[in-house]
């Protein structure tokens, strides 16, 4: 299976996909859109009132690859401090994929990273593995009433100082999925075993490019019709029995 994965704003709000660049991909785990909450409403009430906003090309991208026996996924950006707040989060995301036509046969994640963190923390929340388990098993349970697949996403700091080896091996035996971005040092991830790796191991396929919001331009790749497309993501899956390297994804 071609590891080559990819999720790209670009593709979800400006530019749809194309046959051509379905041909070259195996999966997409793309951003369904995005909500009104930002970090200055963490742990206030106006948190629980935000709206929800779907990208343009989302549904047409998820179409596109399920037409193509290709898989798709789907994440929330969260700020989210609590088991209720991610629930909340988790409801507005699975409800906002149930009003499309298509849904996404890969889990929905919860997109937790350094951002959520210095935001929950300034609103004088500080950060515990009691905590981080309640914010995510508040995400899955709220994803599981909306009868999707949950998972969560965090950058390999947060992972290895904040969770910890024992909380994520713990929730991946419930069945969430995780999914840790490591691209600044040595390919190889902080946790293992984990479902879903995203990486920088310095080769051609990066060509040197800097990583910024996971943003790699390819254009070997993505030079189709004359345009550029940015590509954010280059992953590897992980059989949920392997420590890495597998490229499938089993539910």
């Amino acid at each position: 299976m071609n590891e080559i994965g990819i999720d790209s704003l670009s593709l979800a709000n400006y530019i749809p996909l194309t046959q051509a660049m379905v041909d070259q991909i195996a999966y997409m785990i793309q951003k369904n859109g995005y909500s009104s909450a930002g970090g200055s409403e963490v742990g206030q009430p106006s948190y629980f009132h935000q709206t929800f906003t779907t990208y343009t090309y989302f549904e047409q991208n998820v179409q596109l690859m399920q037409q193509n026996n290709k898989p798709i996924g789907a994440y929330f950006f969260s700020f989210a401090w609590d088991y209720a707040s991610a629930k909340y989060e988790a409801e507005l995301e699975c409800d906002a994929l149930n009003a499309g036509t298509y849904k996404p046969d890969w889990p929905v994640f919860l997109d937790w990273e350094q951002v959520s963190r210095d935001a929950v923390v300034a609103a004088g929340f500080p950060i515990t593995s009691a905590r981080l388990s309640d914010i995510v098993h508040g995400w899955a349970d709220g994803c599981r009433g909306k009868g999707f697949i949950p998972g969560f996403y965090t950058g390999a700091a947060i992972a290895r100082d904040d969770f910890g080896n024992t909380l994520i091996q713990s929730l991946r035996a419930e069945g969430i999925y995780f999914w840790e971005a490591h691209y600044t040092t040595a390919p190889q991830p902080w946790i293992t075993p984990y479902d879903i790796w995203q990486y920088d191991d310095n080769d051609t396929w990066l060509d040197g490019a800097v990583v910024d919001w996971n943003r790699i331009g390819d254009d070997r790749m993505w030079e189709i019709g004359g345009s550029h497309i940015p590509v954010w993501l280059k992953l590897y899956l992980a059989n949920r029995g392997d420590t890495h390297g597998k490229h499938t994804l089993l539910l």
